[in-house]
């Protein structure tokens, strides 16, 4: 089961939606519908037309002429499918909603001391991805309390196996993500790897999950136990690093803070 489809499943689960308060609940059903990615052209382009006018009155823009209005229609449209694919067309218009209550205070940059969230007559892609970026980290503060509030089960041998191969997961995919923003190309990472480092951002919300079997995690594993022994990635196939690199170009892109989705070495 894909991350959407345990988010669709514990919407239906009393006791986990009880540990988010009601704008938490609101937000975890907007992470759960059908992202960005998934829709056609004309989705996200109507799906945004309907719902723009009435952001744009929330939060006080004056659309100056009919060319101001296609402007900021088509600018968010690409830049929600290029940078922002793993969220829904409801997620955008919440982020909007949250950012008008202060629900997204605590994330936005500061102005003379206080939460930037003035467009200053400028619905462009600066100020689109203000929003969003804050957005996200909210978001991934409410996806971190219900993946917490799951059942654990009794740790075993095999559990604690699992745990050092996400920490050695994380590991790799923090330090693959400061490579690629530093260095400007992609580690050499297997795709198997590079599948790994995918996942883990999947976790956090940041990216779509692709699922991977277990007995293809236990193998991963010991790989990476070998490979975290030695001196640096191991080269290979990276044909999966085309979806990975997109990710971590729009986390580059957006200014995304690790530490915000709990990624740190």
């Amino acid at each position: 089961m894909n991350e959407l489809a345990i988010r669709r499943a514990n919407l239906t689960n009393a006791e986990l939606m009880a540990v988010l308060t009601a704008t938490e609940q609101t937000l975890y059903k907007a992470s759960s519908e059908k992202p960005i990615r998934a829709c056609s052209g004309s989705e996200v382009t109507e799906g945004l037309a309907a719902r723009m006018k009435f952001i744009l009155r929330d939060i006080g823009y004056k659309v100056t002429d009919e060319d101001d209005w296609q402007y900021i229609l088509v600018r968010t449209s690409e830049v929600v499918k290029k940078y922002y694919d793993n969220l829904s067309i409801k997620d955008i218009s919440l982020a909007f909603e949250l950012l008008c209550v202060g629900e997204l205070d605590e994330f936005l940059p500061k102005r003379e001391g206080q939460p930037d969230r003035s467009h200053y007559q400028a619905f462009n892609p600066e100020y689109l991805c203000k929003v969003l970026n804050a957005y996200l980290a909210r978001r991934a503060r409410a996806l971190k309390k219900v993946r917490d509030a799951m059942p654990k089960k009794e740790v075993t041998a095999t559990e604690a196996e699992r745990k050092e191969y996400r920490r050695s997961a994380v590991k790799m995919c923090v330090d693959s993500f400061l490579y690629y923003k530093y260095h400007g190309r992609m580690p050499a990472l297997s795709e198997s790897s590079a599948l790994v480092c995918y996942n883990i951002l999947a976790s956090v919300g940041l990216a779509d999950e692709i699922e991977v079997s277990l007995s293809e995690q236990t193998e991963l594993f010991k790989r990476m136990a070998a490979r975290f022994a030695g001196t640096g990635f191991s080269a290979g196939s990276i044909r999966r690093g085309q979806e990975l690199k997109a990710a971590f170009d729009r986390m580059i892109n957006d200014e995304i803070q690790l530490k915000d989705y709990g990624l740190e070495n």
